[in-house]
C-alpha cells in the first residue's frame, strides 16, 4: 500500500529550495560507503510519488 503524502508535506517539498531548505538524499554506493547529495529539483509527482532530476545517470543513486 502506498503512502499518501499530506498536502502540507507536498507544499513543503515543492517549495523547499525556494524556502532555503533543499532536499538531501542519502544512499549507499556499491562499496558500502554512504553518500549524501542535494537534489534541489525534488518535487511532488503525485500523492505517493516524488520526482528528482539527476544530472548524471551513471551516479548509481537508484
Amino acid at each position: 500500500m502506498a503512502i499518501v503524502l499530506p498536502d502540507e508535506l507536498k507544499a513543503a517539498i515543492d517549495s523547499s529550495r525556494a524556502d532555503g531548505f533543499p532536499i538531501l538524499w542519502a544512499s549507499v554506493d556499491e562499496s558500502g560507503q554512504p553518500t549524501i547529495a542535494i537534489y534541489g529539483s525534488t518535487h511532488v509527482h503525485s500523492d505517493h510519488e516524488l520526482g528528482i532530476w539527476l544530472r548524471n545517470e551513471g551516479r548509481g543513486f537508484l
